[in-house]
């Protein structure tokens, strides 16, 4: 079997730049476990295959389980959950395959992979990327100093703001009202009216109808962000008695 043509033609990977390269790499041993998983997910409308497109998720997600120097279990159960809402149990079975195989190579470079994704997706699908990223995060109850750090850096590479990542850092992180502000991207100093005009705005960007293309399996990711924008909002609305 010609690796190459197996993966570019029956899996639906481009090939195309430095997930191309990961892929022939990992591939090579475990191509035949793999056939038709990626198959038949085309929701998001990209300009990466839809393969790439699942990989660089696999790629992004083994290095925030692994920022924090150990692997907790309920993060692996985290990115598992995703997978199996995506394809089914036994074909996710099939991709962790290959997830373990990522894990384990400490020569992939999320800096590469996030620049690819930045060149390819528009900026709905990497704020939605970043809130898949910190939930795993979080899924274990505590997002650590090293998992902020390389969030940080991930958002930084996928061509995100830094007022972006500051109010998706704040959805994720207990604390006082201070963090609700950050949430709509203002300071507890700003007026009345410009806390009003941030939500409005934060609303409008984030609103579950902007982000229908990406598919039913993002639905849920979407929904809890608009949710906590809400939310955010109605605890400083009850602090200020607005």
């Amino acid at each position: 079997m010609d690796i190459n043509k197996w993966i570019g033609s029956d899996l639906g990977f481009s090939l195309y730049g430095y997930i191309g390269e990961v892929l022939k790499k990992s591939f090579n041993n475990i191509a035949c476990n793999l056939k038709d998983t990626f198959r038949s997910t085309d929701n998001v409308k990209t300009n990466m295959s839809a393969g790439d497109f699942q990989i660089s998720l696999l790629i992004l997600s083994s290095f925030v389980v692994k920022a924090d120097n150990k692997i907790d279990e309920r993060e692996l159960k985290f990115v598992n959950s995703y997978f199996v809402k995506l394809y089914g149990v036994q074909r996710s079975n099939n991709i962790f395959i290959l997830f373990n195989k990522i894990h384990e190579d400490r020569h992939i470079s999320y800096i590469a992979i996030c620049k690819q994704i930045r060149i390819e997706t528009n900026y709905q699908y990497r704020i939605q990327l970043l809130h898949y990223l910190f939930s795993i995060a979080k899924s274990d109850d505590l997002v650590s100093i090293e998992e902020i750090y390389l969030l940080r850096q991930m958002s930084f590479y996928l061509g995100l703001n830094s007022s972006s990542f500051e109010s998706m850092k704040s959805m994720f992180l207990v604390g006082n009202s201070s963090y609700m502000y950050k949430v709509l991207g203002v300071e507890s100093s700003s007026s009345n009216i410009q806390i009003k005009k941030a939500y409005r705005e934060m609303i409008k960007k984030h609103h579950p109808d902007k982000f229908q293309y990406l598919g039913d399996e993002y639905a849920e990711g979407v929904k809890n962000k608009f949710i906590k924008i809400q939310n955010a909002y109605e605890t400083i609305k009850k602090e200020r008695n607005i």
